[in-house]
């Protein structure tokens, strides 16, 4: 079964897998049906949280799907960024734009984004909470994820 494992998705693919599965559990810690921790996504240290909806019993389930959605993340961070910049360039230019500041483009948009945190949710979707710097005041760009891992909104 491991050598089809290994053909299937590759060793370099199957490493990241271990290895962020290792992470997480060793930094998770339960407070109040709620798991805590951090995780490092393109080369950035990312906040983590798992919601259980008060039912630890999904924890377990929860936490496995998480090692899925990092690894998917990280193949997928491109994609998740460009996707963001498309939602909301506009909405920075159109609303947000000091006086005499340059319109934003969308690659100067992905350039600025940082993860900061992760949310799973116990339906499993997900919330990425972007750093854009001064872009937007404080405020972060917010980026969610279905439990099919598409992309569905992003937002402030």
């Amino acid at each position: 079964m491991e050598e089809l494992i290994f053909e299937h998705i590759g060793l370099g693919v199957l490493r990241s897998i271990l290895m962020i599965k290792k992470l997480l559990e060793k930094n998770l810690e339960l407070v109040d049906g709620t798991y805590y921790g951090s995780t490092k996504v393109d080369g950035v240290n990312a906040e983590i949280l798992i919601d259980t909806a008060g039912q630890e019993k999904r924890g377990a389930g929860l936490i496995e799907f998480s090692n899925e959605f990092i690894v998917w993340l990280q193949k997928n961070r491109l994609v998740v960024k460009k996707f963001a910049a498309k939602k909301l360039v506009t909405v920075k230019n159109t609303h947000w734009l000091e006086p005499k500041e340059k319109p934003v483009t969308e690659s100067g948009f992905v350039k600025k984004m940082k993860l900061q945190s992760i949310t799973i949710n116990y339906d499993k979707t997900a919330l990425l909470f972007y750093d854009v710097g001064k872009l937007f005041g404080d405020h972060s760009a917010i980026v969610e994820v279905d439990k099919k891992y598409k992309l569905s909104d992003a937002h402030l």
